[in-house]
């Protein structure tokens, strides 16, 4: 008791104004607004940039519908019956599964029967000859009837198709949950979905989502691995991937208290945030993975590099607009951010932010305050400011210690930024208190 009454002899206005700001920022960190998200994730941002996931090979790949593929075979969209050619070819090779990172969702302006409707200057019977051939849906449903396809979806904000669409899913989606709630309220929700033509995805092996949500900042650092639209669940497209690759009917949404807390195929864990999202652990970007479709076309590319891997279908043509930004690279073709995701689940090496992380961020702020406020009003400024870059630093260290050997996101850059201010705030009132003690004396 003796001891508490010296440390806050004189000294109750200073003790006041620092429980009030550690208050005040506690109650800051809870509400969470935009600029302390955007802090938090450029801290995440700078632990990639430091320490990016080193790169390895793995059986993923990116089919590239890249400029040299379009200066042979003509401008996008392609003709469905290219589209089939190039199907066969990777099946022929070897490819576990096909992905498309992009949408057929218009019929074939160039298949025979709508040709003979638009061809001016031919005769009756070129006409009825043309209308009698299939049409080039026809011939791509049949190459991914034969194959192991994903066909993209995307979401829309407009009710495209209605909720209670199950044919616009083919996986079964199964809810494991401890307390017997639903994941549905965790999940960004969309009202409608853009599909492909009804013909190809009846003939798919799997349909997914594509879809990319960016940050406030424009930066793809999270991907959905689920979707809801309306009351329907919807698997992304590497999840789809996966489940038609190990030949799996089903994917596991597990779920807890604090959100959803893993996707589940064919038994191996995909962890996410609480919405379902799973932090992309990125590697810089690198051409090794890539394969233009032109040489794929031409039978040019070695069959290793296509058996038994996954394959994305997608495009890095500035033209064709599918281009991304990361923590790594102002300019990335969306297509890859889905092959990274890819990469990361083979190699069991994610970045996951833990449901309770907000709770070891607010002890460690708390304590970080409640240790500088007595150290400040009772030592001085100088042990105070020690004390305090002594606990920051060890705050860094174990962030980062965390992030290089688990993956895990915590972040101290507020708790270090509330330090600073506490610090700056209590230091000059003690300088007006011994100013005042001063003038008194003298």
């Amino acid at each position: 008791m003796n001891l508490w009454s010296a440390v806050t002899r004189g000294k109750g206005l200073g003790f006041t104004v620092g429980i009030l700001i550690t208050m005040a920022f506690v109650m800051l960190r809870i509400w969470d607004p935009i600029p302390l998200q955007m802090l938090r994730l450029k801290t995440f941002d700078l632990y990639q940039q430091i320490e990016p996931r080193e790169y390895s090979v793995q059986p993923v790949a990116i089919i590239d519908i890249d400029e040299a593929s379009l200066a042979a075979y003509g401008q996008w969209p392609w003709p469905r019956t290219l589209i089939a050619d190039l199907i066969d070819k990777l099946m022929l090779s070897g490819a576990a599964v096909i992905g498309f990172d992009m949408l057929f969702a218009e019929p074939d302006r160039t298949s025979p029967a709508r040709l003979a409707e638009t061809l001016r200057g031919i005769d009756n019977d070129t006409r009825e000859l043309l209308k009698s051939l299939p049409d080039n849906e026809a011939v791509l449903a049949e190459s991914l009837r034969r194959g192991r396809v994903v066909l993209g979806q995307s979401t829309s904000d407009q009710a495209v198709v209605t909720a209670t669409d199950k044919k616009a899913r083919k996986a079964q989606i199964a809810e494991k949950t401890s307390l017997g709630g639903t994941p549905r309220r965790w999940l960004f929700k969309f009202p409608g979905i853009v599909r492909n033509l009804p013909e190809l995805e009846d003939a798919a092996a799997g349909i997914g989502m594509f879809t990319l949500k960016p940050e406030f900042d424009g930066i793809i650092r999270r991907v959905p691995m689920m979707l809801l639209v309306g009351d329907v669940i919807y698997p992304s497209l590497t999840v789809e991937m996966l489940r038609v690759a190990t030949g799996q009917n089903t994917i596991v949404v597990e779920t807890d208290d604090a959100g959803i807390k893993n996707i589940i195929v064919a038994g191996v864990k995909i962890p996410t945030d609480q919405s379902g999202r799973t932090w992309v652990n990125y590697t810089p970007h690198n051409r090794a993975i890539y394969i233009s479709a032109k040489d794929v076309l031409q039978d040019t590319v070695p069959p290793e590099r296509i058996r038994g891997h996954l394959l994305l279908v997608g495009t890095s043509a500035v033209g064709l607009q599918d281009i991304r930004s990361s923590p790594l690279d102002d300019a990335l073709p969306g297509v890859e951010i889905h092959a990274q995701l890819l990469q990361s689940i083979l190699l069991n090496d994610y970045l996951y932010r833990p449901n309770y992380a907000i709770a070891v961020e607010l002890v460690g702020l708390v304590m970080l305050c409640a240790t500088m406020i007595v150290m400040i009003m009772w030592a001085g400024a100088v042990w105070g400011l020690l004390l305090g870059a002594l606990l920051v630093t060890a705050a860094w260290a174990s962030s980062w210690y965390f992030y290089v050997e688990q993956g895990a996101l915590i972040d101290v850059s507020f708790n270090a930024v509330v330090g600073f201010v506490l610090y700056s705030v209590l230091t000059y009132l003690s300088y007006i208190r011994e100013e005042g003690e001063r003038r008194k004396t003298r």
